[in-house]
């Protein structure tokens, strides 16, 4: 697997490939992932569960900008594919060549895909459709995006795996699905808010939802929990706002780091304040009714396409948020009981928490069959 994570890029493309790593490795295969840049805190996560982590190190060369997001690379597009290739050449003399190939990154297209294909097959995760692709396989777990939408992107080998079915949660959610069933309880009080903007939150929206947070718990009592990375730059920001919030009986927040336990937590709140990123399709198969916010380029279109499902309601950009909107809507959707039901069930109907284990099916039944162009 090729993926990177760190402030800039975020944490979400490096979770869902260790969700999709994670159900490989239950099937008994080796995963190794390739990184040239990797928050301490993902790599430790990595290690814990027992996967190796390799790290690419050739800066030879300048980023290409090819790509609106070449950037995110410390060298060229062509340069990745020629180290990556070497390294699995590397590898290949001790332990057999690979069977698959996964790259999640939005700095590396066609002709990275094109040149991995010469080493094995190429499974691409990608929702940016902004590109020239050239994968085997290709999941975007964005609902309701059509499947023209990679007309002419992909070549016409590309398999196309796309919408919420396929999206690459990690076990612990199919699991709380199994333990706790696919229905949720109406809202009582106090209302039980979750806030996750995503690992990092760059522009520390978490401040805002908080300002919101203390609008709305002067009409209902609000129990929140917020979830964050120690990858994010406003921690002493965040602490420090928390800390000067007392807790009364209308307004308590917890304050969360890093978490392994997010399916229990969706499970156990009415209501969701959250980025747009990949932790919207976790809360949709969760069933929870989520307020998204936009905290990145590439989750506007998310963020459009999830509220056209009915799961969830768009306010934007964050940055651009009055606390007084967000503090309405999360009032309106707790006291409108018909309303709340049917964004739990449209959140549900997007996906089931099975994604990495169906991609993973199709894949295992496709790969001898794969033509050479």
């Amino acid at each position: 697997m090729r993926v990177d994570g760190n402030r800039e890029i975020g944490l979400g493309h490096v979770m869902r490939c260790l969700a999709l790593a994670t159900e490989a490795a239950t099937r008994g295969q080796h995963v190794r992932l390739f990184s040239r840049s990797m928050n301490d805190n993902l790599r430790r996560r990595i290690e814990s569960v027992g996967m190796e982590l390799h790290y690419l190190t050739d800066k030879g060369s300048e980023p290409d900008h090819r790509y609106a997001h070449s950037h995110w690379l410390a060298t060229s597009e062509d340069a990745d594919a020629a180290e990556t290739t070497a390294r699995l050449d590397e590898l290949a003399a001790a332990h057999g060549e690979p069977a698959l190939v996964a790259v999640d990154h939005y700095a590396l297209g066609a002709p990275w895909h094109e040149r991995l294909r010469n080493v094995a097959p190429v499974l691409a995760i990608d929702e940016l459709s902004d590109r020239q692709l050239a994968p085997d396989w290709l999941v975007d777990q964005t609902q309701g995006k059509p499947p023209e939408t990679y007309s002419g992107l992909v070549p016409a080998y590309t398999r196309c795996l796309i919408g919420g079915h396929y999206a690459l949660l990690r076990e612990e959610f199919s699991l709380q699905l199994k333990n706790t069933g696919r229905q949720r309880p109406g809202v009582n009080t106090p209302l039980r808010i979750l806030v996750t903007m995503g690992g990092v939150d760059q522009g520390n929206a978490s401040l805002k939802v908080i300002s919101a947070l203390r609008l709305a718990a002067k009409t209902m009592p609000i129990a929140a929990t917020i979830v964050a990375g120690v990858a994010n730059p406003n921690l002493t920001s965040l602490r420090e706002e928390v800390g000067q919030q007392a807790r009364t009986r209308d307004l308590s927040i917890d304050l969360v780091f890093d978490t392994h336990e997010m399916a229990a937590l969706m499970a156990n709140h009415h209501l969701a304040v959250g980025a747009a990123g990949t932790s919207s399709w976790e809360r949709c198969a969760m069933g929870l009714p989520t307020i998204n916010l936009i905290l990145a380029e590439n989750q506007q279109e998310i963020c459009g396409w999830l509220a056209a499902t009915g799961a969830s309601v768009n306010l934007g950009w964050a940055k651009s948020l009055h606390p007084e909107t967000l503090a309405a809507t999360i009032l309106q959707l707790a006291q409108d009981p018909e309303k709340y039901t049917r964004m739990v069930n449209a959140a549900y109907s997007v996906c089931d928490g099975r994604g990495c284990a169906r991609v993973l099916d199709i894949v295992s039944s496709q790969i001898s069959t794969l033509p050479d162009s």
